[in-house]
């Protein structure tokens, strides 16, 4: 994402919690922050693509003084997956601080950010909402205004529910395929003819016909995706049984050492059952 906006001339300071991963960027032009406080002093506009809240509240100083100071009249953008509530319970703090807010989480894998083919839904004020959406243009292909935070969150887990299930169910077809005897190259005929054909069955199905682990998105992130979104249903009432199977699922191939593979992984739970 960030070597797409450099690479159409965004003026970028970048810093990583893994050092050469910042590094790595310099030779495109992009200005290496020694700390996040000097991405800080030297930007208006944050974009944050953090691991969790944890992660999110350490480098922003939260709850502190020098947090009020970091994000005063900063434009503090989210684009990583947390808790609905705590995105408006971080947006609330910021404008407290005199800061401004925006959600930005984005849908797609490796592949789509590598391609600038990313799905951003955006949150939050209207006249900062049309700004960013120019900023985010090169590293998107679609940009969706979801209105007020933290709306943008909440359609992104509603997206990561439907893709969870639909990746897992796609594993359990190949091994139901598969312990009949199926000829797996007419199982794959008959799905990518029919109407039930996507990008994301395409992809998927071949690295489990190959058992291609190589990750486009880990175990363990779609894990952590997986229990934001069960959390998040408990917090409102849903009901959500395919992705309380899912959870147990991803949890236990994430247990048995599958954590950095591509969720496609899933089906060594089969395997083990």
């Amino acid at each position: 994402m960030a070597t797409n906006l450099v690479k159409a001339g965004c003026k970028l300071t970048v810093w990583n919690r893994s050092i050469e991963k910042s590094e790595n960027l310099a030779k495109y032009g992009a200005s290496v922050a020694r700390d996040s406080d000097e991405v800080f002093s030297s930007c208006s506009i944050i974009l944050m693509m953090l691991a969790n809240d944890r992660v999110i509240d350490t480098i922003l100083h939260r709850p502190s003084e020098r947090f009020k100071r970091l994000v005063k009249n900063k434009v503090i953008v989210h684009m990583g997956t947390t808790l609905p509530n705590y995105s408006a319970d971080l947006a609330r703090d910021i404008k407290n601080a005199a800061g401004h807010y925006l959600e930005a989480p984005v849908s797609g894998s490796r592949l789509p950010a590598e391609q600038g083919k990313l799905v951003a839904m955006i949150a939050g004020e209207k006249s900062l909402r049309i700004k960013l959406t120019s900023l985010l243009a090169p590293i998107t292909a679609s940009i969706v205004e979801c209105g007020a935070v933290p709306k943008a969150m909440q359609t992104k887990l509603a997206v990561n529910t439907y893709l969870i299930g639909l990746v897992t169910s796609l594993t359990e077809a190949v091994n139901f395929a598969k312990h009949a005897g199926i000829d797996m190259d007419i199982f794959k005929q008959v799905l990518c003819s029919g109407p039930m054909a996507n990008d994301v069955m395409r992809v998927k199905l071949a690295k489990l016909l190959t058992k291609d682990y190589h990750t486009q998105a880990s175990i363990s992130d779609v894990l952590y995706n997986n229990q934001l979104i069960t959390k998040s249903a408990r917090l409102m009432g849903a009901i959500t049984p395919l992705a309380d199977t899912s959870e147990l699922l991803y949890k236990q191939v994430a247990m048995n050492g599958y954590g950095s593979d591509d969720m496609i992984a899933v089906v060594e739970a089969f395997n083990k059952q």
